[in-house]
């Protein structure tokens, strides 16, 4: 019996050496595939943050070409009118011409007006003799 009894225990001992070998072997592995889930998991990411950065580029120089347009319509928008100031004639058309040559005629028939003559209502109610006959207040 104990030759049964040592042959057990050094089985049992062998048994535990290759359980503890196993289980070395397995956490070394579970910790490489741990690294290998994890770098697998930073490339994905570093991938997809990659690419929507490269997308918001993308929009940012669009958007920089269409502010570039849009700049430089105004610039054109802006260019005919003042090229048309720049070259535009100095003189009066001929109808205002006319229109403030018979305002000058008429205006050396006006005879100076005094003060309380300026005001509508101080021409109405003064005794002045440009006060229209026909008018009479109150009715």
């Amino acid at each position: 019996m104990t030759e049964e009894l040592a042959t057990t225990i050094e089985r049992l001992a062998a048994a535990a050496a290759a359980l503890e070998h196993l289980a070395t072997r397995l956490t070394e592995n579970g910790e490489a595939t741990i690294g290998r889930i994890v770098a697998q998991v930073e490339q994905r990411s570093d991938s997809i943050l990659e690419q929507r950065l490269a997308a918001a580029e993308q929009q940012i120089a669009q958007r920089d070409q269409r502010i570039a347009e849009l700049e430089a319509a105004a610039i054109e928008a802006a260019a005919p009118a003042s090229r048309n100031d720049a070259g535009s004639r100095k003189t009066s058309p001929p109808q205002w011409r006319t229109c403030s040559a018979s305002t000058a005629s008429r205006s050396t028939d006006l005879k100076p007006v005094h003060w309380t003559q300026r005001s509508p209502v101080s021409a109405w109610n003064s005794a002045s003799p440009s006060k229209p006959s026909s008018f009479a207040p109150g009715s």
